[in-house]
């Protein structure tokens, strides 16, 4: 008896394969395209199930319209299309707050799954840790689990009521109970969480703050024959162990497909593998669906805020990050006077970044700051503002006398959004020496800062709430926070002023290197 296990995860709100960039483009990305994938092996197979572990209901201009509506809805009935047996909560899928999680658990025509999250808060927003599936005498059990690690990013308000678990520990738990009390044949642990450790040499990827614990999940010794995972964006699936694994990346881009055969109660012929959605055109139904939201999507996307002098395209971006760029300068510039501080700090998120032309539109806005983060201010001392940018450093490291980027920043996730770029205050790396001692010069207003120095300096919600694990902050320096998240600010700032001047202003200095690749 053959069976397939179909997963997508970290869809952020990709239902869609048109384009949110280039109007009337279509993208080699999408739900649509997995759906049509999905309905293909259905076809061929009759005992597939279907996984999506989480990051759904956040990340896409057509996600944010849906929370502008107030409507979650929007996202899980597009999900619903797909006929999903089993859902699991994201990180980001708690970043509108439960009153909505509540919303898009009523909507959803599947269970959503948690294992590891105590809930004594007034929202119902799981089903259940646990779901069995019956085919043909044979018993499935799908154990839902997160990351434990959402209270580092997420606002109190946000996850009122909630305890996250380890998911190991919980997984210790239900995972016999799956075996032994519902004498599950086969068991599916979908968890919205990575890979904390190399799967071959067990080395340390990441530092161990329980964020990840697929590696000790897969290790664990625990009775389960399928580990699906997620939040890391990662591509990757094989079979360790008589365990299968995978990681299907980001916004539908691919779909893991799990296969073996169920025998005599033993699986055998075990197989796991990433099949990439571009070879697979999107789904007619689907997009026809979603039609009507995305023509508001595009009227909301084509709203014109305004002009910026000089231009702030980026042409090069670790050039931007090294040398500062108008682009940092005016997120930095509508930062600080959106808080009153004198200091700010943002970064370039992805390698897609390419950011404002002059005539700058809300499409161009939400390309180039695609988070939702709100904006805090943090007050520190000039001390902790060291301990902080040293840390920053770590991001570059020396190749002979090439500046690159340290490779613990490519692998095993892409985390260029963990490198800040500061305006307001004059800062010089020497690469020359060591970590920890790469601040040669630090001046704000004219001086050195001095330790004891008072300093407030605005930040994105994710960076002063601890996201990145950077030294000092973890949101109890905040002294005070927008209501707006940063898409808005950006576009209130341009559209009210009409013409914005970039300001050139205090910045980066990197020394030490030759050249950089």
């Amino acid at each position: 008896m053959k069976f397939i296990i179909l997963h997508t995860s970290d869809v952020h709100g990709y239902f869609t394969s048109k384009s949110f960039v280039e109007k009337d483009v279509m993208e080699s990305h999408g739900l649509s395209r997995a759906k049509t994938y999905i309905e293909k092996i259905r076809r061929e197979n009759s005992n597939v199930i279907y996984v999506d572990t989480g990051d759904l209901i956040q990340g896409s201009p057509l996600s944010s319209f849906y929370k502008e509506e107030n409507r979650a809805s929007g996202n899980i009935n597009a999900i619903n299309l797909l006929k999903p047996d089993a859902l699991v909560l994201g990180n980001h899928d708690f970043n509108y707050g439960l009153s909505y999680l509540e919303s898009a658990k009523n909507s959803s025509d599947a269970p959503i799954l948690c294992a590891n999250v105590e809930n004594n808060s007034d929202k119902e927003i799981f089903d259940s840790p646990y779901k069995i599936i019956e085919i043909e005498d044979v018993r499935i059990g799908i154990l839902g689990l997160v990351t434990q690690y959402i209270p580092h990013w997420e606002g109190e308000e946000n996850i009122a009521g909630l305890k996250f678990n380890s998911a190991l520990e919980s997984a210790k738990k239900f995972v016999p109970i799956l075996r032994n009390e519902e004498n599950c044949d086969i068991v599916i642990v979908a968890y919205h969480g990575g890979f904390e450790k190399d799967l071959e040499t067990g080395e340390e990827l990441e530092k161990q703050t329980g964020e990840n614990e697929g590696y000790a999940l897969l290790n664990s010794g625990l009775d389960f024959d399928v580990l699906l995972t997620g939040h890391q964006h990662l591509m990757t699936s094989g079979v360790i162990d008589e365990k299968a694994y995978a990681q299907p990346g980001f916004a539908a881009s691919n779909i893991s497909e799990i296969s073996f055969d169920f025998e005599k109660g033993e699986v055998k012929n075990l197989e796991a593998k990433l099949v990439d959605l571009k070879d697979y055109s999107p789904n007619e139904e689907m997009e026809e669906f979603l039609k009507n939201d995305m023509i508001s999507v595009n009227e909301m996307l084509d709203k014109k805020a305004g002009t910026i002098e000089p231009s702030a395209r980026i042409e090069d971006i670790m050039d931007a990050q090294i040398n500062g760029h108008t682009f940092i300068d005016l997120i930095n510039q509508i930062q600080m006077e959106a808080l009153g501080a004198d200091i700010a700090a943002t970064s370039i998120f992805n390698e897609n970044i390419r950011g404002l032309d002059r005539n700058v539109t809300m499409r161009e806005i939400m390309a180039s700051y695609p988070f939702n983060n709100t904006l805090m201010k943090v007050e520190i001392t000039g001390k902790e503002l060291k301990e902080i940018l040293e840390f920053n450093s770590l991001y570059f490291v020396l190749d002979g006398e090439s500046l690159i980027v340290n490779p613990k920043y490519k692998f095993p996730k892409n985390l260029i959004f963990n490198y800040d770029i500061y305006s307001g205050i004059s800062y010089t790396y020497d690469y020359k020496n060591e970590p920890g001692n790469r601040i040669v010069s630090l001046i704000y207003k004219g001086k050195e800062v001095e330790d004891t120095d008072i300093l407030q300096i605005a930040l994105n919600s994710y960076r002063a709430g601890g996201g990145g694990d950077f030294p000092v902050l973890d949101s109890s320096q905040v002294i005070s926070e927008t209501n707006k998240e940063m898409p808005e600010i950006i576009f209130d700032y341009i559209k009210e002023k009409e013409d914005v001047k970039i300001k050139d202003m205090p910045s980066i200095k990197i020394i030490g290197y030759k050249d950089y690749k």
